[in-house]
């Protein structure tokens, strides 16, 4: 992303744009950077909570950059002043998630829903009416922008569903919380492969430029997988073990509230305790 002034243009806005480019450019290195440590990092402790603020930070600042420079450009920005608005959008959304209290919402809520919601129009409109011309989009940007369009409509539903539930609590809250940071670095790690200028000449024409791609996407779906299937498994399991136990013992004890995910964010005050069973129906109970 660079902003071609003619040669007479003043030295302050040469130096702005120069500034802009390096914003750009270093949000995204920190973000890659800080993005992968917080992925690595044993989740809930204080490293990954300063690895995943400094992601936040950067990424903001990339994606922000990238959106409202992108129309400045030459022409055929929108596919990437959309990318970079989704972008600042997933990554907002994804840090205000565990900023908040279980199972609450506020204004903020409302307001990134109806940006997505504009965002989902402005996608879908914009490949429509590609898909009408005579030259539509080639591969692979136009599949990518039909993609993107899928991703953010479904995003915008996920938040109006959220804001009719009144919030998340337990394991949902941790995966809206983790799938939006990690798409976000996908994101990024993608733009970075299609950026020839910063990747070595040796490397240029290598499919191991989409390396880091590939491991944020199978690290997404191991952590989504892990976050949800596990704990449905383990609550099959204390079903079929704690079978015995009276229908009040269960009363109220959702999957959501008796598991306690890996990624260390905890619900306790909403988490009712079940009985201690060690034999028959009333064996062991405290």
């Amino acid at each position: 992303m660079i902003l071609h002034l003619n040669p007479r243009t003043p030295l302050v806005f040469q130096g702005a744009a120069t500034a802009i480019l390096y914003a750009h450019v270093g949000g995204a290195f920190v973000g890659l950077v800080s993005g992968g440590a917080a992925l690595i990092v044993r989740k809930g402790q204080r490293l990954h909570r300063l690895t995943g603020n400094l992601f936040f930070a950067a990424m903001l600042v990339m994606s922000g950059v990238g959106a409202l420079v992108a129309p400045f450009l030459s022409e055929g920005q929108a596919p990437n002043t959309m990318m970079g608005a989704f972008t600042f959008y997933l990554v907002s959304t994804g840090w205000a998630v565990v900023r908040r209290r279980p199972s609450q919402t506020g204004r903020f809520e409302v307001g990134a829903a109806a940006l997505a919601g504009v965002l989902a129009a402005c996608c879908v409109t914009y490949v429509w009416l590609r898909t009408q011309t005579l030259h539509p989009l080639p591969p692979p940007e136009g599949p990518v922008l039909e993609v993107l369009a899928g991703l953010v409509t479904l995003a915008a539903v996920f938040d109006i569903r959220m804001i009719h539930a009144g919030g998340l609590s337990g394991a949902a809250r941790v995966t809206r919380h983790l799938w939006r940071m990690t798409l976000a670095l996908f994101i990024a790690a993608l733009s970075f492969a299609g950026q020839p200028k910063v990747i070595p000449t040796f490397l240029r024409d290598s499919p191991l430029v989409f390396l880091p791609a590939v491991v944020v996407l199978i690290s997404l779906i191991y952590w989504l997988a892990r976050t949800r299937l596990v704990p449905i498994t383990r609550h099959a399991r204390i079903r079929t073990s704690s079978h015995s136990l009276e229908p009040a013992a269960w009363e109220g004890c959702s999957l959501a509230d008796n598991y306690v995910t890996s990624l260390g964010v905890r619900d306790d005050r909403t988490r009712p305790r079940l009985p201690y069973v060690t034999g028959g129906r009333d064996a062991g109970r405290r």
